[in-house]
């Protein structure tokens, strides 16, 4: 017995079923027909990689930042599973959702700013999200202005080389 969804009806109009779409190009015909959730699973596993893959490599440019900035601290949980390495990449994954929530609205309210200084200000923005991620970890310091900056603009500088060589752009 044919499955009733997949006919064509005499009108010549498509029947459609829930969750399912037609192909690209034409109507919804038997055997022409692509359940809606693949695409958009595909789609949300890519960029669940992608963020993955980004935090782990902020965790890495984070590792380098404190060993060349004196002032920036992570102290590594050595009793815990993942060690050092889980700090290091629980700060990465706490900085990069400071960065996506809270610097938009720091990027935008300091606009007038960034356009005096011709983009200086967002340095002075980046040590800002580093300071509000050491609020926000016990186990992550920034011991001044300075530090800050320069570990700001550090981050900066590794995290556009990382773009410019591994595909870690998560916009869609």
């Amino acid at each position: 017995m044919a499955d009733v969804g997949s006919q064509v009806p005499l009108t010549g109009r498509a029947v459609t079923r829930p969750g399912v779409r037609p192909r690209r190009g034409g109507a919804l015909h038997a055997g022409n027909a692509v359940p809606v959730s693949r695409g958009a699973s595909v789609r949300a596993v890519n960029t669940i990689g992608k963020f993955a893959l980004r935090v782990v490599v902020l965790a890495v440019i984070m590792y380098v930042v404190t060993r060349l900035v004196d002032g920036i601290h992570v102290l590594g949980n050595d009793g815990a599973t993942l060690g050092t390495t889980g700090t290091y990449l629980w700060v990465a994954l706490l900085f990069a959702v400071v960065n996506s929530i809270v610097g938009p609205v720091l990027r935008l309210l300091s606009l007038p700013f960034v356009m005096a200084t011709l983009g200086l200000f967002l340095l002075v923005v980046n040590a800002a999200l580093l300071g509000i991620t050491a609020a926000l970890s016990d186990r992550f310091s920034v011991d001044g202005f300075v530090p800050a900056l320069l570990g700001g603009f550090l981050i900066a500088v590794f995290s556009w080389i990382a773009e410019l060589l591994l595909p870690l752009k998560v916009r869609g």
